[in-house]
């Protein structure tokens, strides 16, 4: 089932007015469809509030009267019509939401404060502002890891580039971005690149997939904003309108969301996604033409606000070239497959969670890959070489989580991890700086490092010497220490953090530099012994209805 299909039977499948084919398609498209559930929420609680208090007019003028009685008759004809296909009229796609987003400003915002009237009328304009765009491309910045799923956030991550792109129209085509994977629909299949060599591919044309959800929402703006305004006056959700000047003397009309979770706090994927954390929307309009050009996301954390997301560019109406919404997929690529049923598939299905856990790692600890292949896929040798021989420790007791349709294992592991240390002596202090496996040197970083009072003593270190100490403070962790092999802009405070949060190496083994093609930089191989304490997120919903490994390695 596509988006589109699901969204339109949105309104019936609240009702229950569904017949039971088509009830199991919509269970089976939201129990895997982020996106999906999230509009059905947002649907229900709107809806549920629109009758529920039955829309109060408010006293300001018999215009506010009029709207609010043209809404309330809208929610009430839906109602008798069993609302299917017409929920649009609250405000989920084009003219229709605007028109919806125009309502509320005029009618249902008339009873909150001036200022969030004024917020509301911001956004509602911004709705209109951007009609029908042939193309929209926005460069943002996101806290998450590279390689991990698209929709995955948190305050301690890097803030990584993410690029976005979409082609509206009769066939409309889209890309989504980051250094470690990247999903795009050219307008007949979906496919996403795992870097360096995972590939997915389905035949099929979709509105998002692989978690791109909410970063594609993004450039459907007359979606987002109506959306943004309808779920805050659902959810009674604090709006703020500000005025500000730019760098360049550009007006801008300033709205800040005070968005909630829709989990709740003791769930496991609090302040893991983007939908489920608390946190402050910033949109920024362009005061001219009421244009949005820029988006922040703030998480509240306990320590103060962080933030996670931050769009630097948009463009609308420009040419995209049609190989941006194509993947060039590398020669030694594994493909992703769908499991298929087995021989003694019977044996697999009736497995509990944690007996499905034990076997996959026992599995791994015998390189039994046959049968490591049954639980995990695409198998190649990066999971070899972290899992082969690998001894469990402990595993825990399963438990759920509102946003996964599957089960999360507890475990504690021993494993190896073979990397590829960066060494970098090309600084003001000419002592050798490391950095962690995937973290690229620059040249902005690299000039932040001073010297220290001791310098002398780090300067004579060779890089094998210099990766070994660095391993040692972090066995230790030394924050004071660790940080001489760092760069200054980052706090004590936070490194004591991050070591305290990290896993422990039981061992590990430092190889040969290797010079790298810039002068002052080497890499050095390392293979490390770790004690892995997370997660094992796992789920049955596939075809052969056994268990399959989904993330949290």
């Amino acid at each position: 089932m596509k988006c589109q299909e699901c969204r339109e039977e949105l309104a019936a499948y609240i009702e229950g007015l569904l017949d039971e084919t088509r009830q199991n398609r919509m269970d089976s498209h939201m129990a895997e469809c982020t996106g999906c559930q999230a509009e059905l929420q947002q649907t229900r609680e709107l809806t549920d509030r629109l009758t529920r208090e039955g829309l109060a007019v408010s006293p300001v003028c018999m215009q506010t009267a009029v709207m609010d009685r043209i809404l309330q008759e809208q929610a009430l004809t839906i109602r008798r019509l069993k609302m299917r296909k017409r929920i649009r009229v609250l405000g989920t796609s084009g003219a229709a939401a605007v028109a919806a987003a125009m309502l509320f400003v005029g009618g249902l915002w008339l009873t909150e404060p001036a200022e969030a009237q004024k917020a509301a009328a911001v956004l509602a304009r911004g709705a209109e502002a951007v009609p029908n765009p042939s193309t929209v491309h926005i460069v943002a910045k996101v806290r998450t890891p590279p390689h991990d799923n698209f929709s995955s956030i948190g305050a301690n991550f890097d803030l990584v580039p993410v690029e976005v792109w979409k082609q509206f129209g009769e066939k409309p085509k889209w890309r989504v971005e980051k250094s470690g994977r990247v999903a795009a629909m050219d307008g007949t299949s979906t496919m996403m690149l795992i870097r360096p060599n995972v590939g997915l591919k389905l035949p099929l044309v979709s509105q998002s997939a692989f978690d791109t959800h909410w970063l594609l929402s993004l450039m459907n703006v007359q979606d987002l904003l109506s959306r943004e305004l309808a779920t805050a006056q659902a959810k009674g959700w604090k709006l703020k309108k500000t005025e500000e000047t730019t760098a360049d003397g550009k007006k801008q009309l300033v709205v800040s969301v005070e968005a909630k979770a829709d989990v709740s706090k003791k769930d496991y994927s609090r302040d893991k996604w983007f939908d489920s954390t608390d946190m402050r929307r910033v949109y920024r309009f362009d005061a001219e033409t009421q244009r949005l050009e820029g988006f922040e996301a703030h998480m509240h954390c306990p320590d103060g606000d962080v933030l996670v997301a931050v769009i630097d560019h948009i463009e609308y109406d420009k040419p995209i070239d049609t190989k941006v919404f194509s993947i060039d997929f590398p020669k030694d690529v594994n493909w992703y497959e769908e499991p298929k049923r087995l021989a003694d598939n019977e044996k697999y299905e009736k497995m509990t969670p944690e007996q499905a856990a034990r076997a996959f790692f026992e599995a791994c600890g015998k390189k039994d890959w046959k049968e490591v292949a049954k639980f995990y896929s695409p198998l190649d040798e990066r999971i070899k070489d972290y899992l082969g021989g690998m001894e469990i420790m402990s595993l825990g007791k399963p438990f759920k989580s509102e946003k996964y349709p599957g089960w999360h294992v507890p475990y504690e592991i021993k494993c190896n991890m073979k990397a590829p240390f960066q060494v970098c002596y090309d600084n003001p202090a000419k002592r050798c700086i490391v950095f962690f496996p995937r973290k690229t040197p620059s040249a902005e970083l690299l000039a932040q490092v001073k010297p220290l009072e001791d310098n002398e003593k780090y300067q004579k270190m060779t890089p094998k010497q210099a990766v070994q100490a660095y391993l040692k403070a972090y066995n230790e962790k030394n924050a004071e220490e660790f940080r001489k092999f760092t760069y200054e802009s980052v706090p004590v405070e936070e490194i004591k953090k991050a070591l305290t949060a990290g896993p422990t190496f039981e061992e590990f083994t430092v190889g040969e530099p290797i010079k790298a093609e810039q002068p002052g930089r080497w890499t050095v191989p390392v293979e490390i012994r770790i004690v892995r304490k997370h997660n094992l997120a796992i789920r049955k919903d596939n075809p052969a209805k056994r268990f399959m490994v989904d993330g949290g390695l």
